[in-house]
């Protein structure tokens, strides 16, 4: 087969086996995405404005350049992945001022993509994301001005580095929500099962509302409370893993400052149920919160102990018991805190050894030897995370918070089961990719 049939058998390929498009967007356009599985990626050019070359890279910012005459357009493209096998299916209306897009993607959520770029002070109208199972964004920089912008639906983790929006809105069930410098006047931002993390640099007033534990903690120059939080303990929830302080509804209000003369110039409301709310209001882009700043925290960081919430302690105690009855469960397990996704080395793998050969040889390793014979299976629970965690947040662990974590989880599995040898950290190398079952933090297993 000549050079010219392959390639003519892999463009015909490629092209039965995604759905494709790209297109250019007008100033002031609207888009809506509905999505059960997909990333949504906003980004900017490298180089060449004539061409509109651009070079992507989804997880580590991208340098900025200026054109001598940006492009009114922002141009977009999309791609998903299992046309050709029948696992995905996608609707589209497109015009110069609007783009909706309707996905149905049963792969995992990294087979689907729509990404988008643009130059410094474009501005979209409306954003829109109704994600039904589980949805990534990442936005870099700052390139893109939204009057509206919205996310709702059930898992959603969002890696938002200086978004700006007149009106932001984010109401989703589970996911990490990590919004590196937030420029809004308005923001609701609420979910039910995992964090957020707000870095601000404006005099913001920030309102809470926290169903089960007052994990809230805000730092800045100046705080000034406006309304004190209703915090108190309404029963105390017995677990082997200890005990469990529940919680009326915890609503609280409080304003963050540069300055004792303070000008409110934004609204922050945060809700969640189980999870740490992050709010951080620092001098300048790229600073860190300063040893000078003040605290403004809930009880339940007061002690300095770190734990997962109720609701993780709660699925893990069903899977163990499940191990118990007889039910296979691996002999080796890792948690996995944090998602690789987000811009921050608080995302770890732990893993807990049940045997003294695996803490020098990995099981996995060690399987692939013998050829299977002394392997086992290794389970990934995904979606851990500390509640309470590290008060203030920052983006980075310790030496001896990353001591605190693995005494923690050493205590925490010697409840379940005393034969535990070993907790160690693992790099993302360390992690098997076949033999490996993941299990979410509802207790099921996926692949």
């Amino acid at each position: 087969m000549c050079i010219r049939d392959r390639y003519m058998g892999y463009v015909a390929f490629n092209n039965l086996s995604f759905y494709k498009g790209n297109g250019l967007l007008d100033q002031g356009s609207t888009i809506e995405i509905v999505s059960d599985r997909c990333t949504i990626i906003f980004g900017d050019f490298e180089n060449d404005v004539g061409d509109h070359v651009l070079a992507w890279n989804e997880f580590t910012p991208l340098p900025k350049v200026q054109a001598i005459q940006p492009p009114k357009e922002i141009d977009f493209y999309y791609q998903l992945a299992g046309r050709y096998l029948g696992k995905g299916s996608l609707e589209q209306n497109i015009s110069r001022n609007s783009l909706w897009l309707n996905i149905s993607n049963t792969w995992l959520v990294d087979k689907c993509f729509v990404k988008f770029k643009s130059w410094p002070g474009s501005w979209i109208k409306s954003f829109k994301l109704n994600c039904t199972d589980e949805c990534i964004i990442i936005q870099y920089k700052d390139q893109l001005n939204f009057s509206n912008f919205e996310v709702v639906g059930s898992k959603v983790r969002i890696n938002a580095a200086n978004i700006h929006s007149t009106n932001l809105k984010v109401d989703i069930n589970a996911g990490s929500l990590h919004f590196l410098y937030l420029y809004s006047l308005n923001s609701r931002i609420s979910v039910v099962d995992g964090d957020i993390v707000v870095q601000i640099n404006r005099d913001t007033k920030v309102s809470f509302n926290q169903s089960t534990t007052p994990t809230y903690c805000f730092s800045a120059p100046f705080v000034r409370e406006t309304i004190k939080p209703s915090c108190q303990v309404v029963r105390v929830q017995n677990s082997s893993a200890g005990n469990f302080s529940i919680y009326s509804p915890c609503v609280g209000e409080v304003a963050l400052c540069q300055s004792s003369d303070c000008s409110i110039t934004s609204q922050l409301s945060l809700k969640t149920s189980f999870g740490n709310l992050y709010v951080n209001l620092i001098s300048d882009i790229g600073k860190l919160v300063s040893r000078s700043d003040n605290l403004y925290r809930g009880e339940a960081y007061d002690s300095g102990d770190i734990r997962f919430p109720l609701n993780k302690i709660i699925s893990f105690e069903q899977i163990m018991s499940s191990r118990k009855a007889g039910v296979k469960f691996d002999a080796n397990i890792i948690f996995s805190l944090g998602h690789r996704n987000l811009a921050s080395s608080t995302f770890t793998y732990w893993g807990v050894f049940f045997n003294n050969a695996y803490v020098y040889i990995r099981p996995w390793y060690l399987g692939m030897l013998s050829f299977g014979f002394f392997g086992a299976f290794t389970t990934i629970l995904q979606d851990y995370y500390l509640s309470p965690g590290f008060c203030p947040f920052k983006p980075t662990f310790t030496i001896e918070e990353m001591f605190k974590i693995q005494n923690n989880i050493q205590t925490f599995m010697s409840y379940y089961d005393s034969s535990v040898v070993r907790v160690l950290r693992l790099s993302e190398k360390d992690i098997p990719r076949p033999q490996t079952q993941h299990v979410d933090s509802d207790g099921f297993l996926f692949s």
